[in-house]
């Protein structure tokens, strides 16, 4: 009895392992096609992290104009939004710098984000694209 007691007293409890969530989940289904190999997390653009610290440091608007001038899908979307019914003014706004001014950094910021992340989500293979679609809505 006495070694009994013992090997209990030494025992190292036993850690219950974490179970993988259900496969029928979103977060599920993305980590088994992480696991499998199926799927490679994107990375963001250089343009939005560089939009990103500028805006984090208290940068300028030519250091903003720069960046998002580099890139005509990013430079065309922010002149779209700034014209867009929400923030259109008395006149139309045909610069980037006039549209970085009318949105403000902050919007700028989140605008050229979110596009980054919907570009970065996409591909060829159906079966990942359905994966980063229902990931981009989640």
């Amino acid at each position: 009895m006495s070694a009994t007691v013992q090997f209990a007293r030494d025992a190292q409890p036993v850690r219950p392992t974490a179970a993988p969530p259900p496969t029928d989940s979103l977060a599920g289904r993305v980590e088994a096609a992480i696991r499998e190999g199926k799927v490679d997390l994107p990375v963001l653009p250089e343009a939005a992290l560089k939009v990103r610290a500028i805006v984090q440091r208290d940068g300028g608007a030519p250091e903003i104009v720069r960046v998002i001038g580099n890139e005509p899908s990013l430079a065309a979307a922010i002149l779209r939004y700034a014209n867009s019914v929400a923030y259109a003014g008395l006149r139309e706004v045909t610069d980037l710098q006039q549209a970085v001014m009318r949105l403000g950094f902050v919007n700028v910021e989140k605008t050229v984000l979110a596009i980054s992340a919907k570009g970065a989500f996409s591909s060829q293979d159906k079966t990942v694209e359905h994966l980063y679609r229902a990931l981009w809505q989640h």
